[in-house]
């Protein structure tokens, strides 16, 4: 009826295949929480009205989290075409108290339920761990999933703790840009962003107790699940977000699981309201962002290329940023020609800025046409604060990926691409003190991109 499967494309990545062709899944985690039922839904018609809804606003996936559901639900993915990432249910975070009784017995309820649910072919993947709940033996029991369903992908560990098992890499992050390896870096496993977004719009009569509305945005930062008044707020953000995922699929991204489908409790970041009264964002509009997502990437041109793109050479220093750095006139003549990427790998240049030093970079740059929509791309560890001919434009976290070079892509907000001129320019860019000490990994460039029907910023 189906075959899922992982193969490299043309230029070596690795990209998750339907019948025999690449395609990008998206959808929800799904705690499968009902107010008046909790973890079983009230109704069929309800477990149907959840999967329905899930193809109305345009996803294709949903990932089934620490639970199984009844098989009706799993019925209704079948015949409304939504594909599903059934978790293991597993025990606490790390637990310690996993013996071999204890493990045994965990391993014939997975069995049972390899047997309970082996007839619904909308199931293309197990996930074996979750954060390290419960984890042990990760390559014995990856391989085990394997021999016994062969039929369905298995990702041995959803976000965190990798343990270099099974054909998937999943990342958990939850930054308003999400980072994944470096292209290179995993060569064989398709690389999926298992959960994130997770973004908290509080609707007043329509949550588990009175929560207050927060409003917390960082239009310039890379804050995590960031808190909105409003709709108004949120939907502009949320397709912003989007466009960021897009441009994250040439570099190797396969799936991303948002977080998540209803508001459940405490958790206010559903698409719905808890009581399911309420889409946040209007089912439409949600539709035709998620669409976007399916189609062809446009291209990043280069207008200031990373030094992996072929990239001129920038200055360097290391210490106290002096005063005026950041702007086109300040005379950098003395600081050190670099002419490749800070960090590991043989053609890169190494760096220790010592305990207390920033690292600043300036790149210049000359433009005959300033772009409509720009993006920065980077690969970097830890905080990053960007500048535009002297203004902030951007500031973004990643974090080391298990031992990979993380890389991240963030559309530049109509301010900041008006910070451009025709002529010279300068990107400068800094690694704060704090991250700056060991080695330091850098490489960033500028790229001019079209999103049609897409937002025209960061914002």
């Amino acid at each position: 009826m189906r075959k899922v499967e992982i193969r490299a494309d043309e230029r070596g990545l690795q990209r998750i295949e339907l019948n025999h062709q690449p395609v990008f899944q998206f959808g929800p985690l799904d705690q499968g929480y009902w107010p008046e039922s909790l973890l079983t839904p009230p109704s069929d018609a309800a477990a149907k009205f959840d999967v329905q809804y899930l193809r109305d606003i345009g996803c294709n996936m949903a990932r089934v989290h620490i639970k199984v559901h009844p098989r009706r639900w799993y019925y209704w993915c079948d015949k409304l075409g939504l594909l599903v990432w059934q978790d293991f249910p597993s025990t606490r975070k790390l637990d310690p108290n996993i013996t071999g009784d204890s493990s045994a017995q965990w391993e014939r309820e997975q069995d049972r339920l390899l047997d309970h649910l082996h007839n619904d072919p909308s199931i293309v993947m197990w996930v074996v761990f979750n954060e390290g709940w419960g984890q042990y033996d990760t390559g014995r029991l990856a391989a085990w999933v394997a021999r016994r369903d062969p039929s369905r992908l298995v990702d041995s560990v959803s976000g965190w703790t990798d343990a270099g098992a099974g054909p998937l890499y999943d990342v958990h992050d939850y930054t308003f840009h999400p980072a994944i390896p470096a292209p290179g870096q995993v060569t064989n496993r398709a690389v999926v962003l298992g959960e994130c977004g997770g973004f908290n719009l509080v609707l007043p009569g329509h949550t588990w107790e009175d929560y207050a509305v927060k409003k917390r945005i960082d239009p310039g930062g890379d804050s995590n699940r960031e808190d909105y008044p409003d709709v108004q707020s949120w939907s502009p953000r949320y397709e912003s977000w989007l466009d960021g995922l897009r441009l994250l699929r040439p570099l190797g991204l396969n799936a991303a699981v948002y977080t998540q489908i209803t508001d459940v409790e405490h958790e206010c970041n559903g698409w719905l309201t808890y009581d399911r009264a309420v889409s946040k964002i209007p089912v439409a509009r949600l539709k035709t962002a998620h669409d976007r997502l399916y189609g062809t990437c446009p291209p990043l041109k280069p207008f200031l290329p990373m030094w992996s793109d072929g990239g001129a050479a920038g200055r360097l220093a290391t210490g106290q940023a002096p005063a005026g750095w950041t702007q086109v006139e300040f005379d950098d003549s003395g600081w050190q020609a670099v002419r490749g990427p800070l960090g590991r790998g043989p053609s890169a240049h190494r760096l220790d800025a010592g305990p207390g030093g920033s690292v600043l970079l300036r790149r210049s740059f000359d433009l005959d046409r300033v772009p409509r929509q720009a993006a920065v791309r980077i690969v970097a560890q830890g905080p990053t604060r960007l500048f535009l001919n002297g203004a902030p434009v951007k500031t973004l976290s990643t974090s080391d990926l298990a031992g990979f070079i993380p890389t991240s892509v963030a559309l530049l907000s109509p301010d900041a691409v008006e910070k451009l001129r025709q002529g010279r320019n300068v990107l400068a860019v800094e690694i704060p003190p704090a991250k700056s000490a060991g080695d330091v990994v850098l490489d960033v460039g500028l790229y001019a991109v079209e999103l049609p029907g897409g937002t025209r910023s960061g914002r």
